[in-house]
């Protein structure tokens, strides 16, 4: 079984538009009873020190299928 595809490409987020990452944040959370607007996901990110230079995705073309924020 192949677990990622060839054409994935992982790459930071510093190029990566908060509205992108968001859409990411809310489809990958979408199953949890709570959920939180862009707003509150940006304070967060905020709150946590966000550093996208130092954050990365997979993405599938355009698409990102996976993240990790730090």
């Amino acid at each position: 079984m192949k677990l990622i595809k060839e054409d994935m490409e992982i790459k930071s987020l510093v190029n990566t538009s908060l509205d992108e990452l968001f859409g990411a944040f809310e489809q990958a959370f979408a199953d949890y009873e709570i959920q939180i607007d862009k707003d509150e996901h940006l304070a967060m990110l905020k709150r946590r020190g966000f550093n996208p230079a130092l954050s990365f995705a997979a993405f599938d073309g355009s698409k990102i299928v996976s993240f990790t924020c730090n």
